[in-house]
């Protein structure tokens, strides 16, 4: 994955986002005849979950990444050395793959 993207933290001004380093990066939504005149309250809500991915992309990955072990080792694990095959920690171990790029 490429991870030479915009510095965060990411913010909405007006219509446009702004990464950390003052670089405008659109949020204005084009068709095919151009750009859009469009302020609706979608629009909006679009940028703001954009924003807060973005912004919270490495948190949470380092989140997940430290606490995995963790919950293999002291809530999945049988007194044999298996893991135990548990929903939630199937879950975050595939939401961590998405996040680091796995289609």
């Amino acid at each position: 994955m490429n991870t030479n993207h915009s510095p965060t933290p990411w913010q909405l001004v007006g219509n446009d986002i702004y990464a950390a380093d003052g670089i405008t990066l659109t949020a204005r939504p084009w068709g095919p005849a151009g750009l859009i005149q469009d302020t609706n309250a979608e629009h909006r809500a679009n940028a703001d979950i954009i924003i807060r991915a973005v912004n919270s992309h490495a948190a949470l990955v380092a989140a997940l990444e430290a606490a995995l072990p963790q919950i293999e080792r002291h809530v999945c694990r049988y007194p044999d050395g298996s893991v135990s095959d548990n929903p939630a920690l199937a879950q975050a171990k595939a939401a961590l793959a998405l996040a680091k790029g796995a289609k």
